[in-house]
């Protein structure tokens, strides 16, 4: 502390009038801000202070402002008042005057602990990501939902009452605000679903994967100790109290204001050792700013009504500004995001963040926009959807520890990013494990149309899905000395998608990586058996120094294969007790992409040229193609995203000056383009000593790959990166890079042509509505009523060729089925058969008991009468060898036919057999000679 600076004193025992000393200190602490100066220092007692926290001014460098918990306390701030005088209403049920609410919908603690705000079905548990919902039995996103669990309650009884969904693909939730209620049908009336995105298809209750939902807001559904409603028309909050309790002898608050400290446009101030309760902190444009040593628990909450991909509202910690630091801190409890992290050079460090996105949204406990995050030696866990969503460029995520997602949607990861220009972020030195999704689900995942992203010296285990995902088209995505416990892969929607500059290297996989033509592998290790490498062996797995392909910056000189090398001893994750330093810092390596917005999709220039300088006619114009990840970039001017458009009747560009060339070193400059009315493009280096690197484009509607491959001379350094339409006509470019090329994991070329996909013919096959009943039999082997067919192609088509036939029923808890394949040609029966390469059939079937955590089944039945159990989808090894021990299978043969037959006993699978239970359940068939899946 300075000599002109002082320490100010606040005390639930103060008063502001006071001198604000030790022996008289200041009641709030909006006073103490009021008065605190650079380098002065605040120091509050134990107590609870129920205000938003706003400094009056900033610190400086050489003194900011602190604020501080006084030594060997933890003052509260909430965000949450008081709500007192309560009276009987009837029984349990009493009332009390509240004449607040909040943006986002009322929140009510008892003891510090939230209450549940009254619903159907009942919440029973404390865990707000066990929604314990009710599946629905059918309904339409625009529409309605059936439900014949309802209970039953007089015609337009929901109405007003807020419905929360998990439907058809569950990518998300979404809600809605009820607009009406048919006791008679069951029928719960939600009008137009939230305009975001694919809502009202792909997560439509239409869909046939079926989902659930439950209710909340009905004042009469009040029933149970604990549970409240704000009655906003009265101003009266009421609750149920548990037998025997006043509910003035107990404290109880309701949250009113969403923030607890508020930074904004605030530089060179220390928060320090505070607990908050019931709101969040927010850091807007604020710059220097450290948090430290907080506990943050249920720091954002919302009604829902309105909901889809995104919440409609800013929840959890805000950290925007730049050089900002959160660490050593719990962030727990949220309906939406944990921390997210927009502006620049902002970090979180040695946090344990658990427990967010309760909504099943895309929310994160860590999501990043903006530029060059720290993200370091954090614990996170158990959230709706991905750990952390790591939006943005340059930034660097390393040794954290990220396990328990996809509590509640599917198709995610532990970490998730999709259409996105990483910008070179670099993922390394995590351990990534245990994704709990029910459908599909990843550990590292980069989605469609992802590209600039590094993930290295990571270790993954009990996915179910794969371990690290690298989904088309995708573009200089690398994944190196990685340790994978399970598989890796990736997969497109067309088969001309590229992985130009991607590829897998120097990864120890103990099962397999999936092939690309253009991806580049080298020097993994497939089918590392489990007694060499497991989760509880990882670290002492080494596949010798030596044996790897060395990659500058990211494996080392002498790399071997997997995330450990010999003498290695890290960890990932938060130590509260030894907090770790961390520092930003990009890997030195030359696969980092040097042209900043080459995507022209970076944030910090929104939708401007930013680096880039229009030449020639200067008409260069950003603009956006419709349409996301699931539609073909052939339909558009862009790949993904924005782009760059050139209209110019003469010679037309946009020109970039590019810094950090290396010496000696062969590069690769790439860049899409397309044409219109004839004209021609140009992509080339220039101001480069000794190189000349330019590549034209043909007079072309479709999109081309131009690439230029070159060496540097002694002296590089800098030069520019250049785009010219050489004439009339109008030009788009997208995906512009350039890239160094390491030896072993050349970039092929000359990459892959966009052909338009072909479109696709009208489904002739209608989806079932209702469940299939099944009959029960008296004798295996007895089916009554009709076979029904097997006979739709992955495309929804008719399957052409002979048609297959199943029957199936249901004996003393077990399900029999029966399928009959017939064949064109004889059958060849392999001695020691592959599911995907030889014939065979497929069962998948599971529980969907309220959203319990119960796994997919399924077995694989061949012409020779084996069968296996795979956990392909998500069903543990343990559970799926008890499976196979009970399962009885026998297959039959004969010239140009054959027949797989599965008596299988429900509760060798945790599933109680019965009547009237239903299943979701899937009959899967390869036809070898054929090709065909149906």
């Amino acid at each position: 502390m300075t000599a002109s600076a002082r320490e100010y004193v606040v005390s639930p025992k103060g008063d502001d009038g006071a001198a604000g000393t030790q022996d008289a200190p200041f009641r709030t602490l909006a006073k103490a801000t009021s008065v605190l100066q650079p380098g002065d220092v605040c120091l509050v007692r134990a107590g609870t202070y129920r205000e938003t926290v706003k400094f009056s001014r900033s610190g400086t460098a050489e003194k900011p402002i602190t604020m501080k918990a006084w030594p060997g306390e933890r003052p509260l701030v909430s965000g949450a008042d008081q709500v007192t005088g309560w009276q009987r209403v009837d029984g349990l049920l009493w009332r009390a005057p509240m004449g607040w609410n909040v943006r986002n919908g009322a929140q009510v603690f008892i003891d510090g602990e939230p209450g549940q705000e009254a619903r159907w079905p009942n919440k029973t548990k404390s865990d707000p990501l066990d929604w314990e919902a009710v599946d629905y039995d059918a309904g339409s996103c625009n529409e309605y939902l059936l439900c014949k669990a309802l209970p039953s309650r007089p015609d337009g009884y929901w109405k007003g009452s807020v419905v929360w969904v998990l439907a058809g693909a569950k990518w998300t939730s979404w809600s809605k605000v009820v607009e009406d209620y048919v006791d008679a049908e069951r029928r719960i009336i939600i009008g137009n679903p939230p305009k975001q995105g694919s809502i009202a298809t792909n997560m439509s209750p239409k869909e046939r994967r079926g989902g659930f939902f439950y209710l909340v807001g009905k004042k009469e559904e009040i029933d149970q100790p604990g549970e409240w409603v704000l009655d906003a028309t009265e101003k009266m909050l009421y609750l149920q109290v548990a037998k025997g309790v006043d509910p003035n002898t107990i404290t109880i608050e309701a949250k009113r204001r969403d923030r607890a400290f508020d930074l904004t446009k605030r530089d060179h101030i220390l928060i320090e050792g505070f607990g908050v309760l019931g709101a969040t902190l927010y850091l807007n444009g604020s710059k220097h700013c450290v948090v430290k040593d907080v506990r943050a628990r249920w720091i954002s909450h919302i009604r829902g009504g309105n909901t889809g991909y995104g919440l409609n509202a800013e929840l959890g910690v805000y950290i925007g500004g730049e050089f900002n630091t959160i660490r050593d801190s719990e962030i727990a409890y949220s309906a939406g995001n944990g921390i997210k992290l927009g502006g620049r050079r902002n970090a979180v460090i040695n946090c344990w963040i658990h427990h967010t996105d309760y909504t099943g949204s895309y929310d994160a406990p860590v999501k990043t926009w903006g530029e060059g995050m720290l993200i370091s030696h954090n614990t996170i866990h158990d959230t709706g959807r991905d750990c952390l969503q790591p939006g943005g460029q340059a930034h660097v995520i390393q040794y954290n520890n990220i396990f328990n997602m996809g509590r509640l949607a599917h198709d995610l990861g532990g970490s998730y990013v999709c259409g996105s220009d990483g910008g070179g972020t670099e993922f390394h030195h995590n351990w990534v494990h245990d994704n709990l999704a029910h459908g599909t689900r990843m550990g590292i995942y980069m989605d469609n149309f992802t590209s600039n992203y590094m993930a290295y010296r990571n270790v993954v285990w009990n996915i179910g899905g794969c371990d690290i995902r690298l989904n088309k088209p995708s573009q200089h995505c690398v994944v190196v000395n990685n340790t994978m416990l399970g598989n890796a892969g990736n997969w497109g929607r067309w088969k001309t998608d590229w992985m130009y500059g991607s590829g897998y290297i120097n990864n120890a996989v103990v099962g397999t990586i999936a092939p690309h033509a253009q991806a580049a592998f080298a020097n993994n290790t497939f089918k590392v058996p489990a007694t060499k490498l497991s989760k509880d062996t990882f670290m002492k797995y080494h596949d010798g120094a030596g044996k790897g392909l060395p990659v500058p910056g990211l494996s080392g000189p002498n790399p071997g294969i997997g995330a450990y090398e010999p003498g290695d001893t890290w960890k990932a994750g938060h130590d509260f007790a030894n907090p770790p330093e961390a520092t930003y810092q990009l890997a030195d390596t030359p696969l980092r992409n040097l042209v900043p917005h080459g995507s022209f999709a970076w944030r910090r220039w929104g939708s401007k040229l930013g680096p880039w300088q229009p030449t020639g006619a200067k008409t260069a114009k950003i603009v956006v193609g419709p349409g996301g990840i699931s539609k073909s970039y052939t339909t558009r001017d862009t790949i993904i995203g924005a782009g760059v458009r050139l209209t110019g009747a003469t010679e037309d560009g946009i020109e970039q000056a590019i810094v950090g060339l290396r010496p000696d070193q062969v590069y690769d400059l790439c860049g899409w383009v397309k044409t219109k009315d004839g004209a021609k493009m140009a992509l080339e280096l220039r101001g480069v000593p000794g190189v000349q690197a330019r590549t034209e484009s043909i007079a072309s509607s479709e999109w081309q790959l131009l690439t230029a491959r070159f060496t540097t001379g002694a002296k590089a350094d800098k030069g520019s990166v250049v785009v010219t339409k050489t004439g009339p006509g109008t030009g788009f470019v997208d995906d512009i890079a350039l890239v160094g090329v390491v030896k072993g994991m050349a970039p092929k070329l000359p990459g892959f042509a966009p052909v338009p996909p072909k479109k696709a013919p009208k489904p002739v096959l209608p989806r079932r509505t209702k469940p299939l009943d099944i009959p029960s039999t008296k004798t295996v082997g007895k089916y009554p009523g009709k076979p029904f067919p097997v006979a739709e192609s992955q495309g929804r088509t008719r399957a052409s060729g002979p048609v297959c036939q199943a029957r199936i029923a249901h004996l003393a808890g077990a399900l029999l089925v029966k399928v009959e394949i017939p064949l064109t040609k004889p059958l060849k029966a392999d001695a020691k058969p592959q599911w995907t390469k030889s014939d065979g059939a497929e069962l998948c079937f599971s529980y969907p008991d309220n959203n319990a955590q119960h796994p997919i089944f399924v077995l694989h039945g061949f012409p020779n009468g084996t069968c296996e159990s795979s956990t392909e989808a998500g069903a543990s090894q343990a559970a799926a060898d008890a499976l196979l021990k009970q399962v009885k299978y026998q297959a039959k043969t004969s010239a140009k036919s054959w027949t797989a037959e599965w008596t299988v006993p429900l509760k060798a699978a945790g599933i109680p057999g019965a009547v009237g239970l239903e299943l979701d359940f899937n009959i899967g068939i390869f036809r070898r000679e054929s090709k065909q899946w149906i």
